[in-house]
C-alpha cells in the first residue's frame, strides 16, 4: 500500500512539474539584451531588458515599447543615467488569459537621441 502511494505522489509531481515549462523569447543588439518568458497558460508573464554597451556611454531616460505581440505590450520609461541599467517587468492576469502562439515580435528601444529596434525570437 505504501509503495502505491509513493508512487501516486511521484506521478502527480511529474505531472505538475511538466507544466511549469515557460516560453521563452530572446533578441539582442549591440546596446541591449532581451529576454521574456510567458507560462504556457498565459497568466504569468515577465521580461528583463539589460543594457550591454560598450561603456563609453551612460543611457540617460530610457523608454521602451513591445510592438507586434499578442503577449507582451508593455511599455515603460526608466530614469537613467546608469552604466549597469536592468528594466524588469512581470505581471499575473487572471483565469481568462491564454498564451498566444507567436514566433517572435520586437522592442523598440529609444535612449540618448538614439532609436533601436531588437527583434525577439522564439527559443
Amino acid at each position: 500500500m505504501r509503495l502505491w502511494i509513493s508512487v501516486c505522489i511521484l506521478l502527480g509531481l511529474l505531472v505538475l512539474g511538466g507544466c511549469s515549462n515557460p516560453v521563452t523569447f530572446a533578441g539582442s543588439s549591440p546596446f541591449w539584451t532581451v529576454e521574456c518568458c510567458v507560462d504556457p497558460s498565459g497568466k504569468h508573464k515577465s521580461y528583463v531588458i539589460e543594457y550591454v554597451g560598450d561603456g563609453r556611454e551612460t543611457p540617460g531616460n530610457v523608454s521602451y515599447a513591445f510592438a507586434e505581440s499578442s503577449n507582451f505590450q508593455s511599455q515603460g520609461t526608466a530614469k537613467g543615467p546608469s552604466k549597469h541599467l536592468k528594466i524588469t517587468g512581470s505581471s499575473t492576469s487572471g483565469s481568462d488569459a491564454t498564451y498566444v502562439e507567436e514566433e517572435g515580435f520586437k522592442l523598440i528601444m529609444k535612449w540618448n537621441g538614439r532609436e533601436e529596434m531588437i527583434q525577439l525570437h522564439k527559443q
